[in-house]
């Protein structure tokens, strides 16, 4: 764990102007890891990058604050809407990695709140034992719901639907 997090502003040139380095000392000064963190880049320095990132023993520095990494075990069994995060007043629900299998032949999509209009993901084709895994951590997320709305998984078929899904609570 991480015993001293200094955030400081470029004060040189070799970091870009407005960028903002974190450093992490272990306990003991043995070991510093320095993240840089740009305005509105990726560590890859990718323009209008979805999450200004670094990630750290389960954390995630998103423009200058530290969120934690949410996991759940997913598990739904009913044909319909099925509310997987509820809402936070504030915040939106950024999924950052999910896995998950379906024990019979169904579409499965992600909402934001309860209305057919917020479509976050079109529901995707999964056969009898498949499913889908994907990560995009630390430089991206799969879906973000609306400020303050719910993310919410619809099937089209009465089966199991398990898994695991990672997300944090960003701030609007």
């Amino acid at each position: 764990m991480p015993s001293n997090i200094t955030i400081t502003g470029s004060a040189n040139s070799t970091p870009p102007a407005n960028t903002v380095v974190a450093t992490c000392q272990l306990a003991g000064g043995q070991h510093v890891q320095q993240f840089v963190l740009t305005d509105n880049k990726s560590l890859l320095g990718q323009s209008g990058s979805p999450l200004v990132v670094a990630q750290d023993q389960g954390n995630i520095a998103l423009n200058g604050s530290v969120l934690s990494v949410c996991s759940l075990n997913l598990s739904g069994s009913v044909s319909g809407c099925t509310i997987i995060v509820p809402g936070t007043g504030g915040k939106f629900i950024r999924v950052i990695a999910a896995i998950y299998m379906t024990s019979n032949v169904q579409l499965i999509g992600w909402l934001s709140g309860s209305s057919a209009s917020a479509l976050l993901q079109s529901p995707m084709p999964v056969g009898t034992n498949g499913g889908i895994s994907v990560n995009r951590m630390p430089h991206g997320y799969l879906w973000q719901a609306d400020n303050g709305c719910a993310l919410v998984m619809t099937t089209t078929s009465a089966c199991i639907v398990a898994g695991n899904l990672n997300y944090v609570l960003a701030p609007s």
